[in-house]
């Protein structure tokens, strides 16, 4: 007779807890680049990085691919 073992996923606060680390260390990064600099094309890129990991860690949409998509969303096409 066979026996069934439940499964446990733990796939997800895993990602979680990577995505977690990953933003303090962009977060960190940031500040140490940005010191004093706040005005540079590499201070910007740091920040958009914390931005991004910010986002997929609540798991939201950026805003700039959910204001695309709404506007897609009341385009009328003919068929």
């Amino acid at each position: 007779m066979l026996s069934i073992r439940p499964v446990v996923c733990i796939a997800q606060p895993r990602k979680k807890a990577q995505i977690r680390h990953k933003l303090k260390q962009a977060i960190e990064h940031a500040q140490l680049l940005c010191q004093n600099f706040e005005d540079t094309k590499e201070c910007r890129v740091a920040w958009d990085e914390v931005n991004d990991l910010t986002h997929a860690l609540h798991n939201q949409v950026p805003p700039e691919l959910d204001r695309e998509r709404s506007e897609l969303s009341k385009r009328e096409y003919d068929v």
